[in-house]
């Protein structure tokens, strides 16, 4: 973290009276915000949380943006560079939910998108502690996620009653209305069933017709109930997000204060135990890695140590080995320079002790990334050992970020968001998971894979058929030939269920067109096992 904002301990700062939080008091746009995250929220848990698949999730991106952007402007809060910036990496990843199915980043893509949400409305409304992205960029964000949504979670339903008060009379007629509608709703889902049971005389004859369509409707649609009732929570979770981020966006300097006398409350340790504590760590990794040259550097030369039998035994542990030690060097760094009484920038010891050890490991990150590239280069890609390399290169760019802090002044956690954010969000645009299968693919038509793994092409989903085609019409093992058939018959019968669906996509459209030119649509109802082929003949078996 950058020293324009830290303060030693010896600093003694006074941060300023915090005065009472104005209370929310809600216009006529915040009444009109109230309204629309409720369709908001439906989508969210119609299109989104229960696929996160397709352009479903590209549009609700866009909606999302978009009321946000009509919001802000309505209160006059201009979008700067930054904000434009993190609204941009938003929507690329959206955008690929609508391209990709991208198996080997599902989990992750959902939760970056989630995070660029969150902090694209913090950023746009200056309520970060700095008004920009700094190194207060974990405080800031967990302010936004817990505090400023939550503590504005009831001004949702005080918009709501404002409504008459700001004379939008339409609006303020109809919401308890509707309101009511869904909570009665809601109720006979509850009391309808105890009392049909309760009673087989006139009132079931009575409410007979309504009650079997009752059924129909919601006993038989219990996921549409859950949804509606889901609504309700996450609507005033959005509405506290957006609009708490402006209400309270003008208290940021008082923030500011009390986190900077927080933060000077860990320099507590002399500079003479932290010169100690990495200084000592530094010589253990020269002197380890002096007597295991050998071990650590074999992977640059493609050879592997007398004591190990397979290269999968080598690369594996080493790998996770150097990443540790890796990790930990910067959880040192970082808790050294937070927890020192003395600042970096005036003991040149601390400044030659935080090159050294940034320059191990990055030596130590390009040993893991040569051990993981030598496991690559016998067995072959997967997603699993792709993300890995992905991520040393991030470390790799924090380390020399770590050696250029201690020449100049910059955000340390502002260089890495932006990289992070970027790289990840490219990542999502170029389909990760059929370069891995093509990759292996090519490799064994090259004949440098002894073996085409068909569980590649089955972990990439629909990204997996280029490569099986391929593989599929050069190869002759007879076994391979026939798993690859099943796999592709089972990927045209999976994109043919999302065919003119919310939750398609542009890989699964291209798919279909693919396997329909190559006749594959004539053998989806051929199973294993049946004594008609299973894929068209490209050539004679």
């Amino acid at each position: 973290m950058t020293e324009q904002v830290l303060p030693t301990r010896d600093e003694v700062v006074l941060p300023k009276p915090v005065p009472p939080r104005h209370p929310f008091t809600p216009t006529s746009e915040d009444g009109l915000l109230a309204v629309f995250v409720f369709a908001l929220g439906f989508l969210f848990w119609h299109w989104v949380f229960f696929t996160w698949q397709g352009l479903q999730v590209t549009l609700f991106t866009a909606l999302f943006g978009t009321l946000s952007v009509l919001y802000f402007k309505s209160k006059g809060i201009p979008m700067s560079r930054e904000s434009y910036f993190w609204l941009a990496m938003l929507q690329l990843t959206g955008l690929s939910f609508a391209l990709w199915r991208n198996e080997g980043l599902a989990g992750w893509r959902a939760l970056f998108l989630f995070c660029f949400a969150v902090y694209w409305v913090l950023a746009t409304t200056k309520m970060t502690l700095l008004g920009k992205t700094s190194d207060w960029l974990p405080l800031d964000f967990l302010n936004g996620l817990l505090g400023v949504a939550l503590r504005h979670f009831g001004s949702h339903y005080k918009s709501l009653f404002a409504l008459r008060q700001n004379k939008i009379l339409f609006m303020a007629k109809a919401w308890p209305i509707l309101l009511g509608a869904v909570l009665s709703i809601m109720l006979l889902s509850l009391v309808l069933p105890l009392l049909l049971t309760a009673d087989s005389g006139d009132f079931t004859i009575l409410v007979g017709d309504f009650a079997a369509a009752w059924r129909n409707l919601m006993w038989q649609n219990e996921e549409l109930t859950i949804k509606l009732i889901l609504t309700i929570p996450t609507a005033s979770y959005l509405f506290g997000l957006i609009a708490g981020s402006v209400h309270e966006a003008k208290g940021q300097g008082n923030r500011l204060s009390a986190a900077k006398s927080s933060l000077a409350t860990l320099r507590i340790l002399p500079l003479p135990t932290v010169l100690t504590v990495m200084g000592m760590l530094t010589t253990v990794y020269l002197v380890f890695i002096a007597g295991q040259l050998s071990y650590f550097f074999s992977s640059f030369v493609g050879e592997l140590p007398s004591h190990y039998l397979t290269y999968a035994d080598f690369a594996r542990r080493g790998f996770f080995e150097l990443c540790a030690i890796a990790v930990i060097n910067l959880a040192v760094l970082t808790i050294g320079n937070l927890s020192s009484r003395t600042l970096r920038s005036r003991s040149f010891a601390l400044r030659l002790l935080n090159i050294l050890l940034a320059v191990l490991t990055l030596l130590l990150i390009a040993t893991a990334f040569s051990k993981m590239m030598l496991y690559v280069d016998a067995f072959g890609l997967t997603m699993w050992r792709l993300l890995p390399l992905i991520f040393m290169l991030l470390l790799s760019v924090i380390c020399c970020a770590i050696i250029a802090l201690q020449k100049w002044q910059f955000s340390i956690m502002r260089l890495t968001a932006i990289v992070g954010a970027l790289a990840f969000s490219l990542l999502t645009l170029v389909n990760l998971d059929g370069y891995v299968a093509n990759y292996n693919a090519q490799r064994y038509l090259e004949g440098t894979l002894s073996s085409f793994d068909i569980v590649t092409v089955l972990r990439a989903g629909p990204a997996g058929v280029e490569a099986a085609l391929l593989v599929y019409s050069e190869t002759a093992e007879k076994d391979l030939r026939h798993n690859l058939a099943a796999y592709l018959n089972q990927a045209h019968r999976n994109a043919l269920s999302t065919s003119g669906r919310a939750f398609d996509t542009l890989e699964n459209a291209a798919l279909r067109r693919i396997l329909a030119q190559g006749g594959w649509d004539k053998t989806i109802e051929w199973g294993i096992g049946s004594d008609k082929p299973l894929a068209p003949r490209t050539r004679e078996d």
